[in-house]
């Protein structure tokens, strides 16, 4: 009997054992294809995300790139210096443009800043005429030829930059035409390549990514370490202009490729998920632990935890630290999602671009304390005047947008637009010196369907400009012409 009850004893325990066993093996094959699908999940949503923030900045440097090359060839001193060169000794146009682009390179921090004339075809650097453009017979000026005989407003064109630093710019080159559309010369701004490297490099580094831009056949054009732009290429499908962009999977690996339509480059980041799923490997042994000793809650409430600091990472990454508002892509998200849901509805809004004027400037007289607190006092009227369903963000450093649904009526628009200028200006002195603290504001009225966030944005952008052009503190309505 005593056999039996040993045998009995010895049985219970070996069943209880393969119970706990299989319930084990049970939970990690569980945890292991849960983490799995989360991993590729995340993977996808954080190579999107990648692209889209690439995109945002690249496109926001280069945007402000075509914004004063655009600025240089509307400029009609620009343009009479043109028409008039040939009154000028080259000694005097020379100091005239040396002093103009100097003025447009170092106030705003670009690598170079030039100017063509197709008259006399030299070229005017800060520096003074660095040569006479000659396409037929030096290769390097070839590009000039090219655009002037192609029908682009404007194009992007990457190169050494001989008469500046040597190294890979990015130049954005402008026609330049008279009132007749004849063509007068081509201008622009450059920057320089290593520069958008190194906000590449943080990208990479954080996320463990690479992030390239290519043309639309594959070659890369800028990358964190491209050595030779010519032979290096992405054997990636890279998207043609009608479809937006493109995703795939092989593996572990994900590729997206998006469009950039104002550039007509593409921004191609690929991720690997290995690390990701060797981390899935070691959490599995720590849990085959911590079921045997605890069970499975803790398992699912570290999974919660870990959810949720997920979560409110996201969150809080798209809000601005100094006021709380909706940062540039916070505004972004959330503008697009009110969007769609008018598209639903079949209504419109209106888009805000306020821009503070004369910050800088504010800044050094008063100290970036005050200016600071200033920028909070702005936020706050905007939250004041605004309703709770309007979208309010800090798109830049002196950049505020709203985006406003159902906000159709211009009338009531300007009046709105009264309000905030009424609230901003103000007038401040210290020492002697007097500021006047004042506001731009450009709007678009969303009433088609068919208009995109970006299209909505660059209009009040256009409207914003204008009042920039006439001295600021104004109000300027986009309007189709």
């Amino acid at each position: 009997m005593g056999d039996k009850l040993k045998y009995g004893y010895g049985a219970s325990a070996l069943s209880r054992i393969l119970v706990l066993f299989l319930v084990v093996v049970v939970m990690c094959a569980g945890c292991y294809w849960i983490g799995i699908e989360f991993i590729e999940h995340s993977q996808e949503n954080t190579t999107k995300m990648i692209a889209e923030n690439a995109y945002t900045t690249v496109q926001s440097d280069f945007d402000q790139c075509i914004r004063v090359s655009k600025t240089m060839s509307y400029d009609t001193f620009l343009k009479d210096f043109l028409e008039r060169e040939d009154k000028y000794s080259e000694s005097q146009a020379e100091k005239i443009m040396s002093d103009y682009l100097g003025a447009i390179k170092y106030g705003n921090s670009w690598s170079s800043a030039f100017l063509i004339s197709d008259k006399t075809k030299r070229y005017y650097t800060p520096d003074g005429i660095g040569k006479i453009v000659d396409p037929v017979n030096d290769d390097y000026d070839v590009w000039y030829s090219v655009f002037v005989e192609s029908v682009n407003d404007y194009d992007l064109d990457i190169s050494i930059d001989e008469y500046n630093t040597k190294d890979y710019t990015v130049f954005v080159d402008k026609r330049v035409e008279d009132d007749d559309s004849k063509l007068l010369g081509v201008c622009g701004v450059g920057m320089v390549m290593s520069n958008i490297q190194d906000e590449i490099e943080e990208y990479e580094n954080e996320y463990g990514a690479s992030v390239s831009f290519a043309d639309d056949k594959g070659e890369v054009l800028i990358g964190p370490s491209v050595n030779n732009l010519a032979s290096r290429y992405l054997y990636v499908e890279i998207p043609d202009k009608s479809q937006e962009n493109t995703f795939k999977r092989d593996g572990l690996v994900y590729e997206y490729a998006k469009y950039m339509p104002s550039m007509g480059w593409n921004v191609v980041v690929r991720t690997d998920a290995k690390k990701d799923v060797k981390g899935l490997y070691k959490i599995l042994v720590f849990s085959v632990v911590v079921l045997c000793v605890f069970g499975t809650g803790i398992l699912v409430n570290d999974l919660n935890k870990k959810r949720n600091f997920l979560r409110y990472v996201r969150v809080e990454s798209l809000r601005d630290k100094e006021t709380g508002l909706y940062n540039l892509e916070g505004f972004g998200v959330s503008t697009i999602k009110e969007m769609n849901k008018l598209n639903n509805h079949k209504r419109g809004g209106c888009m805000f671009v306020i821009c503070l004027d004369n910050l800088r400037r504010f800044t050094d007289t008063f100290g970036r304390g005050v200016a600071d607190q200033m920028i909070r006092n702005v936020a706050e009227t905007l939250v004041e005047l605004f309703s709770d369903t309007d979208i309010i963000g800090r798109i830049d450093e002196d950049e505020f947008s709203v985006f406003a649904p159902n906000m159709t009526d211009e009338g009531y628009i300007g009046d709105m637009s009264g309000r905030i200028l009424k609230c901003i200006r103000r007038g401040y002195s210290s020492e002697g010196k007097d500021v006047m603290f004042s506001a731009s504001i450009g709007a678009a009225i969303y009433k088609d369907s068919d208009d995109e966030y970006s299209t909505l944005k660059e209009h009040a952008s256009q409207a914003l400009r204008t009042v920039q052009n006439d001295g600021g503190d104004g109000f300027s309505l986009y309007r189709v012409l």
